[in-house]
């Protein structure tokens, strides 16, 4: 396997390891409890940050997926803006938004991400995909 493809798979990795990271951190919790626990909410701030970073190194190595995946482009190039507000904004982080982007695009982000890892690795090939 060359370099190219071996980064481009670690990176995928890195997005499902940091939605099944965030899946086991807010395990139990309701919005109130996750407001309430700093901890958590470092945790998932990071892990979304992880995957931001990863997001924006596959749509740099990949950048043909934006016309040939396009609903993963958006979810990649979503990921890659959440990522620059947690980052360089980090203070302003809303924990609204942070909890809806948990609920309403971390799954289909690892669906549509399994799906085309599937694809890229051939019929043969299993895959442990999305977080489960």
């Amino acid at each position: 396997m060359n370099d190219r493809k071996r980064r481009i798979e670690e990176w995928i990795a890195d997005i499902f390891e940091g939605i099944k990271n965030i899946g086991e951190d807010i395990e139990g919790y309701t919005f109130e409890s996750f407001l309430a626990s700093g901890k958590t909410k470092r945790a998932v701030l990071n892990s979304l940050s992880d995957i931001g970073e990863a997001a924006g190194r596959l749509r740099a190595a990949i950048p043909d997926l934006e016309k040939s995946e396009p609903e993963l482009w958006d979810q990649l190039v979503g990921a890659s803006k959440m990522r620059n507000v947690i980052v360089h904004e980090y203070f302003h982080s809303d924990a609204t938004v942070v909890w809806a982007t948990i609920e309403n695009d971390l799954p289909p982000l690892g669906a549509i991400l399994d799906e085309y890892s599937k694809r890229r690795a051939g019929p043969t090939a299993e895959r442990g995909g999305n977080g489960s």
